[in-house]
């Protein structure tokens, strides 16, 4: 059959079998069979990729596509060099944070998408909160302040809050292992008090409410300008940061921390453990960093709740949330 039509797929499978043919002979020949493995389970499930890329739809398909350019094309030509006021950014340790910020709102965001309409209550929150927690409470409080289904929105709040300390833990374990060892309990504690307030609003909510329809579909986490954006905050926060403590003292970083929890509590955090790394910061002064940026977003997420949400949610969600900010007041002292 000289002129069937094999396809893209088949016609890149012979190309790549034959280079690998060739390359065990003159390379390394586990990587040679490694890489064979890994061909032949993308021929494998190559159905199933095709069904999941139908059903995530063009918009999100772009989503992981400009994930890989910033992961495997951006990332490998930052320049590994400090630069800037106060060499306070190095580039490429800049850009692998933004990595992993944006691929932990990838992998929310893309569940959130795959999940859709069948998404219960739980998972709605859940998955929010990795994509992000703010935008989930502000969705859940303009759908009780329309609805009323308050329950069920403090649901989706209490669980959407209680997974970023969760994130928290990630990025800055990563960042800096030794501000998560003073930061941990605390962090835990306020995941738990919200997960807590979270799962007692749903049984509470069940029977007496009807189901809370889907929120609006999330904003595209790894879009070009959000992470340049992310990136930015990141190096102005870092130069900040460097700026107070080298000029101010520990009560001017404190006052950056503060009002970067309002925004953006990925950036502050990670920044307070990469000066930990470079020698700036004590684990303990990071860890009170941190934990003040985090009282100061638990507060303004009280605040969002009862300005574009309810009475009645803020009254569902303050117990919780008033622990939290509780815990990690207490924590910012403690430590």
């Amino acid at each position: 059959e000289p002129f069937r039509d094999i396809g893209l797929t088949t016609a890149f499978a012979l190309v790549a079998t034959t280079l690998l043919g060739g390359y065990t002979v003159l390379g390394e020949r586990s990587i040679a069979v490694a890489a064979a493995g890994v061909m032949f389970l993308l021929l494998y499930i190559r159905d199933p990729l095709h069904a999941l890329i139908r059903r995530l739809g063009q918009e999100d398909v772009r989503a992981i596509a400009t994930f890989v350019l910033i992961a495997l094309v951006i990332l490998p030509v930052m320049p590994d060099r400090t630069l800037g006021p106060l060499d306070a950014v190095n580039p490429r340790s800049a850009w692998l944070l933004v990595v992993l910020v944006v691929a932990i709102s990838l992998a929310g965001y893309i569940a959130q998408v795959l999940l859709g309409a069948r998404a219960g209550t739980a998972a709605t929150g859940i998955l929010g909160g990795l994509v992000s927690s703010t935008a989930a409470t502000v969705g859940a409080a303009r759908r009780a302040r329309d609805d009323g289904a308050t329950g069920l929105a403090a649901a989706v709040i209490l669980l959407a809050c209680g997974v970023l300390p969760l994130r928290l833990m990630v990025l800055v374990g990563v960042a800096g292992a030794e501000v998560l060892r003073v930061l941990w309990p605390w962090l835990a504690a306020i995941a738990l008090l919200t997960a807590i307030g979270g799962w007692m609003s749903l049984r509470g909510a069940r029977g007496l409410e009807g189901d809370l329809r889907a929120l609006p579909k999330p904003r595209n986490p790894t879009q070009l300008s959000s992470a340049i954006a992310f990136a930015g905050a990141f190096v102005l926060i870092r130069v900040l940061t460097k700026g107070a403590l080298a000029y101010l003292g520990m009560g001017a970083f404190l006052g950056v921390a503060a009002i970067s929890g309002i925004t953006d509590m990925d950036a502050i955090a990670l920044s307070s453990a990469r000066e930990v790394v470079e020698g700036v910061l004590g684990p303990a002064d990071a860890a009170r960093g941190t934990l003040l940026a985090l009282l100061v977003n638990t507060v303004f997420k009280l605040a969002v709740t009862r300005t574009l949400g309810s009475r009645e949610l803020f009254r569902a969600v303050l117990p919780a949330l008033g622990a939290s900010a509780l815990v990690a007041a207490v924590g910012l002292f403690v430590v």
